[in-house]
């Protein structure tokens, strides 16, 4: 649980892209809106190379860190 607190944290500073994230999730991938690109650009910049998620995954965490 204690892994997990701060990567959700983490997530929440992309909730301006929650809409987005949302979209790109029930199209499978398919819309690609301009909030989450700049979120998805952010976090590969600031993440470490061996510990970043999918884009579709990242989508997910958007998602549900945004709602917490």
């Amino acid at each position: 649980m204690s892994d997990t607190r701060p990567r959700m944290f983490a997530f929440k500073n992309y909730a301006y892209a929650r809409e987005d994230a949302a979209a790109f999730v029930a199209s499978e991938g398919r819309i690609h809106g301009a909030q989450l690109e700049r979120a998805w650009q952010d976090y590969l910049v600031s993440s470490e190379p061996g510990s970043r998620l999918e884009q579709d995954s990242f989508a997910l965490e958007v998602l549900v860190g945004s709602a917490m």
